[in-house]
Order: C-alpha cells, then structure tokens, then sequence
C-alpha cells in the first residue's frame, strides 16, 4: 500500500493558499478605488460621449489577445499606451462627413500572474484624458481626466499549442467602475458602471504565419449605462514573422453598440501591427483607424506597448 507524502499534501496546501491570497487581492484592489466623488448635483449625459470613438477600438480590447499565458508561478507586466482622435463621421446611410473633434490619451497597466499551467489570473489599472470640441467652437469644449474603469481578468488556454495545431483561448474580465463617469459638462474616463467582457480566441501557426481570430462581446451589469446595453465585435489577423524576433501582421475589425431603445452605431475597422520579442521582453507598436459604418465615428489609434515576464 502507497503512504501518502505528508510533504507533499504541505506543497498541495500552501500552493492553494497562495492562489487564493493572489485571487483575492487582484479582486480587492479595483474594489477599494471604486468610491463614488461624482458631483450628486451634476445631471448624467444620456449616453457615453465618446462611445463613437470606443466602438471597436476600445481601450480594453484594442489588440488582439495575445495566446501565451503567464508562466506558471511568474508573473507578466505590460503597459500600453493608446492615443484615438477623430473629427469625422458617418450617419444612418453610412455617408461620411465632419464632426466634432475628439480625442482621447489612454496609459493601462496589466499585471498577471500563472496559477495554473493553462491559466493565469491580470488586473488592469488605467489613467485616461479625454477632450471633445463643438463644431461651434472651443466655447463648446468639454475634458476630463482621471482612472478608468479597472479590469479583474482570468485567461484560460482551452487548446494548448504543444498537443494541437491550433491555440484556443478564452478571456473573462469583470470591469470594475473605478473611473469617474461623464455629466453635463465633465468628459470621464470611467463607464458609470461594472460590466462582463468575453473574449474567445484562435491562433493557427504555420511555418512563419500566424492567422489569429477573435470573437468579443460586453455587457453592462449595473450602475448608469441606461439603456445601453454592451456592445459586440470581431478581429481578424494575418502576421507574418520577418527575422526570428520580429513580426508584422495586418488585421480587420469589426464593432458594434447595444442599445434597448434604438439600433447601434457600427463600425468596420483596420490596421498594423509590428512586434519585437527579445528573450523575457515584448515591444509593440500599432495602428487602427475606422474605414466605414454607420451612426460612429471614424477614429485613427495609435498604440505603443511593452512586456516584461519573470
């Protein structure tokens, strides 16, 4: 008969343990900055003034998900910095044409840490400033700066490289209201509510190609949105690996908003992307502008990004 390791059951228990301190401290944190200083006074806008720009290019999922994990027992950092603009639209019809200058400078930090071999466990904090200008003038301009909306995110690699030809990968992230909310004449950086985002990912490697896809949807669960329910959306990507440590890849996107009361803004998007892997680091450098749609605006965005792993 087989004696049972009374080390081996310590490992067991202290590995639980630490998981469920990490677990619980990445949920603690959004938490604690999620205090309320909205002016009680200040009337609500009726709906999110720079939803046209976010739609499909959101901060939150801006770039494709990357499918490695935080090795198991290491963490992942990465900062990312993000600048959209926009001054022109397009209405119902899809017909293009000039709308109010807006603009938007967003700076994210993610930490994650591998609990598991197929799963590992982020938070993403974020600083953002905002500026919309009328068509009449800078008398009718409106900004804002401060935290945006913070992220407790789980990864899990369904399909795992090593045993399959291709990397399935789903992203669960619960977005926490630590960002203050627009009014009547302040642009915030926080959505006014908490909310679920979904991402499912594939990645299919073939000699030096890499086709990726992503299917992502958001919905809000509570606070102010109103009747805007969530929205949902798509990439598509093709990279190609030039030298050993750099790729560049091309991509499509497509995003659309949820309402209750009316049908949503809709956008079609495309870009670049070119990334350099150096041992444990990760530089990124990206583009994206809207190419059509209708009821949105058509945004340019420019990403810089940088990952460190130990």
């Amino acid at each position: 008969m087989l004696a049972f390791n009374p080390l081996y059951r310590e490992s067991i228990t202290m590995s639980f343990l630490r998981c469920t301190a990490a677990l619980a401290a990445l949920c603690a944190l959004p938490l604690l900055l999620a205090a309320d200083d909205s002016p009680m006074d200040a009337p609500p806008m009726p709906e999110p003034v720079l939803t046209a720009i976010n739609l499909g290019l959101n901060h939150h999922r801006a770039d494709m998900v990357d499918p490695d994990l935080a090795a198991q027992g290491h963490w992942w950092l990465d900062a990312h910095y993000a600048y959209l603009s926009s001054n022109r639209s397009v209405d119902g019809t899809g017909t293009v044409g000039a709308a109010a200058y807006a603009s938007s400078s967003q700076m994210l930090l993610e930490a994650r840490y591998g609990l598991f071999p197929a799963l590992d466990l982020g938070i993403t904090l974020g600083m953002a400033r905002q500026i919309q200008e009328g068509l009449g003038g800078s008398l009718d301009t409106i900004s804002g700066a401060g935290m945006t909306d913070s992220l407790v995110t789980v990864r899990w690699q369904a399909l795992n490289p090593s045993r399959w030809p291709v990397t399935l990968s789903y992203v669960l992230s619960i977005g926490i209201p630590t960002g203050k909310p627009s009014y009547a004449d302040y642009l915030g950086a926080g959505s006014g509510s908490s909310f679920e985002d979904s991402v499912l990912a594939l990645a299919w490697d073939h000699d030096d190609l890499t086709l990726q896809a992503q299917a992502d949807w958001q919905r809000f669960l509570s606070g102010n949105a109103g009747s805007h329910q969530g929205s949902l959306g798509g990439k598509l990507a093709l990279a190609k690996t030039l030298a050993d440590p750099f790729q560049v890849a091309a991509l499509i996107g497509y995003g659309q908003d949820l309402w209750s009361d009316r049908k949503g803004g809709q956008l079609f998007s495309g870009g670049f992307d070119a990334t350099l892997r150096l041992n444990a680091w990760t530089a990124g450098l990206g583009l994206e502008w809207g190419l059509a749609g209708r009821s949105s605006s058509l945004p340019a965005r420019l990403s810089l990004d940088a990952g460190w792993a130990y």
